[in-house]
């Protein structure tokens, strides 16, 4: 704290933006008193419990930032109800756009994110071992530490086939542009990009619609499926309606692609 208040005084700004719901607190504590404008930024779920000592922090030192940014209005609802402030708007992330592209769309259902319990690819897994998914494959793209029980679950489950575990790639565009669906499968989320850029790249899209993020981007029925959290059963359904029905992925891809418009660079 007196590391960053010395720093903070000899470069003068205008302006301190601080992200990240753990190191915000400390940051107004470590500023407290300046003249300096200190807006903040919360990037996570808007409920995940951070613990005792960040609760307690948060309702005392957000009220004194000059502003907060949510990134959505479940997050902007949550954050008045905890800490009262005034001056809290919405600025979602932006959403970039792929380049234009010639690849067809595949038989592919795609998952990118890090490979982690709260992305829940487990449960993908497990529901496209029980669709008939005739000749479609399973792409994940991310790495991380359940990548090692994921391959295990896969090879139980026999589909090593149709199953890929691409890792990190610098061409993750390439995937969105091939694939013909996105199925994200979070119980936790600020703001899901790798969502928003799966509608951009013309994905139909299915996610469970965990308490932020998902609901902004995705209008349930008409660019996408929202399923109720962990619902696995109507999860399943829905899959294996996007498998089946290529004219309803050509409709939920157009109006993917439409919605995220709203979210373009320029916009935001």
């Amino acid at each position: 704290i007196r590391y960053l208040r010395k720093e903070i005084l000899e470069i003068a700004p205008d302006v301190v933006l601080s992200f990240e719901e753990i190191y915000n607190s400390f940051v107004l504590l470590a500023l407290s008193f300046l003249k300096t404008r200190i807006y903040i930024s919360d990037r996570c779920q808007p409920e995940r419990d951070l613990g005792l000592l960040n609760k307690v922090l948060k309702r005392i030192m957000y009220p004194m930032s000059y502003g907060i940014i949510a990134q959505t209005e479940k997050a902007k609802q949550v954050l008045f109800k905890q800490v009262k402030h005034r001056n809290i708007i919405v600025i979602p992330n932006p959403i970039l756009k792929p380049n234009k592209s010639e690849i067809a769309k595949e038989r592919i259902i795609l998952n990118v994110g890090r490979l982690i319990k709260s992305k829940q690819q487990d449960i993908l897994l497990n529901i496209f071992a029980q669709i008939n998914n005739h000749d479609w494959k399973l792409v994940f793209i991310g790495d991380g530490p359940e990548k090692g029980s994921l391959i295990d679950q896969c090879r139980s489950l026999k589909l090593s086939d149709q199953v890929q575990f691409v890792g990190n790639v610098s061409n993750v565009e390439d995937y969105y542009n091939r694939s013909r669906i996105f199925a994200f499968t979070s119980n936790s989320e600020g703001f899901p990009n790798a969502l928003g850029e799966a509608m951009a790249a013309s994905n139909a899209v299915i996610s469970f619609n965990c308490s932020s993020g998902p609901a902004e981007l995705i209008d349930n029925g008409v660019n996408g499926f929202l399923v109720d959290l962990n619902d696995t059963e109507t999860y399943k359904k829905r899959l294996q309606l996007l498998v089946d029905d290529e004219g309803l992925c050509q409709k939920f891809s157009v109006l993917a692609k439409k919605k995220m418009e709203k979210f373009s660079i320029e916009n935001i």
